[in-house]
């Protein structure tokens, strides 16, 4: 696989760099370390329960996520999938094999096009969708029925990490 070629992909796409992910078996344990370190600011943490319905790639699980900002500029989000709830899913099964640590780069997309196109030329390439997901605008929300967010998470072979590609709806 040509690396140098994914990355003129999503430079052409311009998509930016949103965040670093690592998984981990408990992200207060996490967090607390990580807070040890100098420029480490305040985490927003929250539980996402991803249905079958939300899922177009892997199966139903629930996952809390942790959020933080190093020095301002840097963003780590910390995965941890809830026990009981994530048995024999792609992050459940990524902790039994490697451990927690450094798991996926996230590169968010400012169009829906340019994710969808980065998303098919990847896959052109070789590479394999791991786990894949939608949400929904609620029926309270003026955008309601709307795309709200969509993401997948492509394996960069031989690496063992993870492309996490994002878009989020602009009214967010």
């Amino acid at each position: 696989m040509e690396m140098e070629k994914m990355k003129q992909e999503l430079e052409k796409s311009g998509a930016i760099l949103a965040h670093v992910g690592f998984l981990t078996y408990d992200n207060d344990k996490a967090m607390e370390r990580l807070n040890q370190v100098p420029g480490f600011g305040e985490w927003v943490s929250d539980a996402t329960d991803w249905s079958e319905e939300n899922m177009i790639v892997g199966p139903p699980n629930s996952i809390r996520c942790s959020n933080g900002t190093v020095w301002g500029s840097v963003n780590v989000e910390l995965v941890q999938p809830l026990e009981g709830k994530s048995k024999g899913t792609h992050f459940a099964e990524y902790l039994e094999k490697s451990g927690e640590g450094l798991h996926h780069f996230c590169y968010k997309f400012p169009e829906y096009d340019d994710f969808k196109n980065a998303l098919s030329y990847m896959l052109d390439l070789g590479c394999k969708d791991v786990h894949h997901g939608k949400l929904i605008f609620g029926a309270d929300s003026e955008y309601a029925g709307e795309l709200l967010v969509e993401f997948c998470y492509i394996a960069v072979e031989p690496s063992g990490l993870y492309i996490e590609l994002n878009w989020t709806h602009p009214n967010a």
